[in-house]
């Protein structure tokens, strides 16, 4: 009887939160069914070219920060349309030095407790507006490594002319295939710009930003400037933007290159962090995102699933342990290993080869070549799992410190 007891039991909080994760799979997959077509094309209303304040937050980024601000120099668009920018936030090598000779303004700053790109862009923004008032209508953000398309500010320029209030350009990785992390580093971010942004794209929704690649109308924080709190700033700020019913476009020409981590220590850094981040994000916009919707902001209801979705993560390894339980709780009951060993396999072969078919898919549907990406497809579930724990941290773990991660040939990401 107790085992009975105990089986109902768990069963039961299995099925509420199995419920709760279906609800929100249900809904990305119906919003990311449309990742599978084109991209509508944009219908311009208006024929201008905006001025671009392109700014780079950098710490220690001699090694990289060159080559990004030769490739922003190059761009076809209007030389007297854009300036660059740098700043070289707690640097203790000669970045600032280097972004100069490279052809950027840059500004210095020094704060060691307040410390990220989020802190970086709340002190800058407010300079560059003293400094040159109206000058600039756009602000565009890369991060050091990156290296962008010549044709990058042209698209995005189109986008604004269309009606956007901020844009996500399109990531390509530098290093697809140093080795199996950085690809899947790679498909990761193919999956989702094809079936988060693009699908929401093809809806004539907002899609998120992504941390670099992206710009905003300045108008956009005219009231309150850079508001992020978390270490996610780039989720936040599309979050928050979108609850104020702006518009945030992907544009897929928009293509900027970014460097990949090739040792899982840094990997496990960098993703921790975002999962904390996100995590702080939930907790923090989660009513607001509720309450705009019940409000009637059509909008919200994707930051609503998004902010419920983000836990979802941490919740699908409880959902797991509790399979588990009831399985050992079976083989206890009839004495047989039969139901643990099945539950184990089950769950092993469930997680990789779902994981390794949307690899596989995000490979195919980018057109990218199968052959050279299969030993990231084939470890990608061993790069997806951790993620459950990460995130399962992060419901008891509130805060975490910001830590550089350095770039270039001979540090890694």
């Amino acid at each position: 009887m107790l085992w009975i007891i105990l089986t109902a039991i768990l069963g039961g909080i299995l099925a509420v939160i199995g419920l709760y994760l279906c609800v929100i799979m249900v809904y990305q997959l119906f919003i990311g069914i449309h990742g599978f077509f084109a991209m509508k094309p944009l219908e311009k209303k208006e024929d201008k070219q905006y001025r671009f304040a392109v700014i780079v937050c950098a710490r220690n980024e001699r090694a990289v920060i060159g080559e990004l601000l030769d490739s922003l120099r190059e761009q076809e668009y209007p030389r007297d349309k854009f300036d660059l920018f740098v700043v070289a936030d707690n640097c203790t090598d000669d970045t600032a030095k280097v972004a100069a000779e490279h052809g950027a303004i840059v500004y210095e700053r020094f704060n060691d407790q307040l410390i990220g790109k989020g802190h970086a862009l709340r002190w800058a923004l407010p300079k560059i507006e003293e400094d040159y008032g109206d000058r600039y209508e756009v602000i565009a953000v890369f991060d050091a490594d990156n290296l962008a398309d010549k044709h990058f500010l042209q698209y995005t320029n189109e986008a604004f002319c269309a009606g956007a209030d901020a844009t996500q350009g399109y990531r390509e990785t530098k290093n697809p295939f140093d080795n199996a992390l950085s690809g899947c580093y790679a498909i990761y971010w193919y999956m989702l710009s094809r079936f988060y942004h693009q699908a929401r794209a093809n809806r004539g929704m907002s899609c998120s930003i992504g941390g670099t690649g992206f710009a905003f109308k300045k108008s956009i924080i005219a009231e309150n400037g850079w508001d992020t709190q978390t270490l996610t700033e780039d989720s936040e700020f599309a979050a928050r933007r979108t609850l104020d019913g702006c518009h945030i476009q992907f544009v897929r020409e928009a293509v900027f290159y970014d460097e990949q981590p090739t040792e899982w220590k840094v990997a496990s850094k960098q993703r921790k962090r975002w999962m904390c981040g996100v995590m702080q994000e939930s907790r923090l916009l989660r009513k607001a995102a509720w309450k705009s919707w019940r409000g009637g902001n059509k909008r919200a209801l994707d930051i609503v699933m998004m902010q419920y979705g983000f836990p979802a993560v941490g919740w699908l390894l409880v959902t797991m342990f509790l399979s588990l339980a009831i399985s050992a709780i079976a083989s206890i009951q009839f004495m047989t290993p039969w139901p643990i060993v099945l539950g184990v396999a089950s769950l092993i072969v469930g997680s990789f080869l779902s994981m390794f078919v949307m690899a596989l898919l995000a490979v195919i549907v980018e057109k990218k070549p199968i052959g050279k990406f299969m030993k990231a497809i084939l470890f990608y579930p061993v790069y997806m799992a951790p993620m459950m724990v990460y995130t399962f941290e992060c419901f008891f773990k509130k805060d975490m410190v910001w830590e550089q991660i350095r770039h270039g040939s001979t540090e890694q990401k």
